[in-house]
């Protein structure tokens, strides 16, 4: 009997406790790198429907007691049994499973907190699955199965039989363990570990050169500033001339004695045709023909006169 006194009021300290965290937003500290996956979503429309009916039943009956003490406990309890449920959504939020470094934690509101280390742990599937009429823990040939209005969703295959503190399997060992969660796909790659990624080839580090003091390095002489051009540095394409890749014939004087005689003679104007010489035809212009200009006789010399 105090056993049952004590477990119901610590319950009820923790359901106010979870109550006050879900509503001033102050979760519950976990382990650095451990992730929240939650399971409440199966029961949403069954806590949403008893809520909706308590709300409506506490001012009807309110209404109907006609004894005022009796009224009075009556909204007193409703208004009890309403936050209560609200309580118990609350600790559903704030308590969720938990996948971290350490290893799975399973929960279930208030009432089950089960871990589970990596090494314990060979094999974690998603299979979602409908439990038969029974409550929400069974156990059936070693396998446990930890439902969510009478369904699963994710397999655990443990490593070797494992006694669970759990009331409904009264010591005997499990191999299997069954429980809900609203988003198995993300439980399960979180749990899983990543594939080892492919090392790639080591490439060997190239042969070291041997050290060679600089002074024993043979420096070519650096021609002086003044020697320097523009076309140097520019590049081969605009090199100057080599004058020493011309013939010797191109530097010698040029001689007259080379030219032909013929080129010294004059132009023989015999060798013109006659029609050179030949007046040009005015007749073969267009055009009237001018009239012919009378000249006037040339008088000898000794007749003109001064």
């Amino acid at each position: 009997m105090i056993k049952l006194i004590r477990f119901v009021v610590v319950y009820e300290l923790r359901l106010w406790a979870a109550l006050y965290r879900w509503v001033f937003r102050r979760p519950v500290p976990i382990e650095p790198g451990a992730q929240r996956f939650t399971y409440h979503r199966a029961v949403n429309l069954i806590l949403g429907v008893l809520l909706v009916v308590s709300a409506i039943e506490v001012p009807i009956l309110h209404l109907i007691v006609p004894w005022e003490p009796v009224r009075l406990a009556a909204l007193a309890i409703g208004v009890y049994g309403l936050v209560w449920m609200v309580g118990l959504l609350a600790t559903m939020h704030v308590h969720q499973h938990l996948v971290g470094p350490s290893g799975l934690r399973i929960r279930n509101s208030l009432t089950l907190d089960l871990p589970l280390r990596w090494d314990q742990i060979a094999a974690i599937d998603v299979r979602r699955r409908s439990m038969p009429p029974g409550g929400q823990t069974q156990l059936e040939d070693g396998v446990l199965s930890l439902g969510m209005a009478s369904q699963t969703s994710v397999d655990i295959r443990l490593t070797e039989p494992l006694t669970v503190p759990v009331r409904k399997t009264r010591g005997e060992s499990v191999s299997q363990i069954r429980f809900h969660a609203d988003e198995p796909e993300a439980l399960v790659a979180a749990a899983r570990p990543p594939p080892p990624q492919p090392r790639s080839p080591v490439t060997p580090p190239p042969p070291a050169r041997p050290y060679v003091p600089a002074a024993t390095l043979a420096q070519p002489a650096r021609p002086s500033l003044p020697a320097l051009s523009l076309a140097q540095s520019a590049g081969s394409a605009f090199r100057p001339f080599p004058l020493r890749s011309l013939p010797g014939s191109a530097f010698q004087p040029f001689l007259l004695r080379s030219l032909p005689r013929s080129a010294f003679r004059p132009f023989p104007l015999r060798s013109l045709p006659g029609a050179a010489f030949r007046a040009f035809p005015v007749g073969s212009l267009s055009g009237p023909a001018l009239p012919p200009r009378r000249l006037s006789p040339v008088r000898p010399w000794s007749a003109r006169r001064c």
